[in-house]
């Protein structure tokens, strides 16, 4: 009994020996920060507080074992070296580990501040460097991933804007081929193909429907912006808000557009073939002699679209929202119109509903009637 009472009452002290030795690190921290600046006061506490910590341990040690033979004197001293050199190893791989990071950032940040710099530069391959540089740094730095798309989608929104529209209805040579600017189209190209993880999350509902959105995904901000004769193939640009841009003569052959806002887009003549246009907002875009054979438009919003001569063979419609869009002259061949709203469209015929697919659901203007091969399709 008494040698337990004898070994708590030591415990009790190692302890509180142990709370003052702490308690004196870090006033001595404090101290030494004032003197020798922050990360040098760090592993000054370090070192004293690891000092009392070894000699508290050797007196334990040797309360503990109580050695009486120069054998077992011997064993303590071997075993406290061996606790002590583990001990070391580990400390040192920690600050290893520690100062390769701290220089992997250091490095990042120069990389990152060079970067802009060339993005500012009045020569175009500095800029174009700048944007491959960043690029470069986005892949390697998972953390300066988002702020450095947030950078060069602010770089295109400041250096290529939407003209006002100045209301005069003159129209633009259909013969006409626009050309980016190299730095802006060498930035869509990195926005297209940046690596993106997702996951699927919350939901968005509407008069459309419901649809899955997915919470990882970077919205890239290019609103309001001149992108016409873009080359955007392929493309990554789910949820993009690319509102009221204008896409003319751009290529956005198999492009997930998944979820995008195009609201008031102006996509004339652009290619949109086998492009995922599911989900997106393209209430009031402008799609005349567009081409969208083979398009995902499911549950699209395409109130008040101009789809005037647009190409829309093949094109998967089902349960899309067309109520005011214009469809004079457009190429229903073989689409699918499932479920779709087509009551209130404009310029739509006869003719163009026999060459489409659909079922009973499918609502149709006044005065169309629906054909016998979507009904026995139905059925079938």
């Amino acid at each position: 009994m008494a040698d337990d009472s004898e070994h708590g009452k030591l415990s009790r002290e190692i302890k509180r020996a142990l709370d003052l030795a702490r308690a004196r690190a870090v006033k001595l921290a404090h101290n030494a920060e004032w003197v020798f600046g922050r990360r040098t006061a760090r592993v000054l506490g370090v070192v004293a507080f690891f000092a009392v910590v070894v000699a508290l341990l050797l007196v334990f040690l040797n309360w503990y074992v109580a050695p009486t033979e120069p054998s077992e004197k011997k064993d303590l001293v071997l075993a406290l070296a061996q606790i002590l050199a583990g001990t070391a190893l580990l400390s040192g791989l920690y600050f290893t580990w520690r100062t390769m990071q701290v220089n992997r950032e250091g490095q990042i940040t120069e990389r990152f501040t060079r970067a802009i710099d060339q993005l500012g530069s009045k020569e175009l391959e500095i800029r174009l460097g700048g944007i491959y540089a960043l690029e470069r740094i986005a892949t390697d730095s998972e953390r300066d991933h988002r702020p450095i798309m947030e950078v060069l989608s602010a770089f295109v929104r400041q250096h290529a804007p939407r003209a006002p529209q100045d209301g005069s209805g003159e129209v633009e040579d259909p013969h006409h081929k626009h050309r980016l600017a190299p730095d802006i189209q060498a930035i869509l190209t990195v926005l297209g193909r940046r690596s993106s993880t997702s996951q699927s999350g919350w939901i968005v509902g509407g008069p459309r429907g419901w649809i899955d959105v997915d919470r990882e995904v970077e919205q890239i901000d290019l609103h309001s912006t001149d992108l016409r004769g873009a080359y955007l193939a392929e493309t990554d640009l789910r949820v993009a808000n690319l509102q009221e841009v204008d896409l003319q003569e751009a290529n956005l052959l198999r492009a997930n557009l998944w979820a995008a806002n195009l609201r008031g887009a102006d996509l004339r003549r652009a290619r949109l073939e086998f492009t995922n246009l599911s989900g997106a907002f393209l209430k009031g875009a402008n799609l005349q002699a567009a081409t969208l054979a083979g398009a995902e438009l499911r549950l699209a919003e395409l109130d008040e679209m101009k789809l005037q001569q647009a190409i829309l063979v093949g094109a998967d419609l089902w349960s899309a929202q067309l109520w005011g869009a214009n469809l004079s002259g457009a190429n229903l061949g073989a689409a699918k119109l499932h479920g779709a709203h087509l009551e209130g469209t404009v310029g739509l015929t006869q003719e163009q509903i026999d060459e489409a697919h659909g079922d009973e659901i499918t609502e149709l203007p006044n005065g169309l009637r629906r054909p016998d091969s979507w009904i026995v399709q139905t059925n079938e």
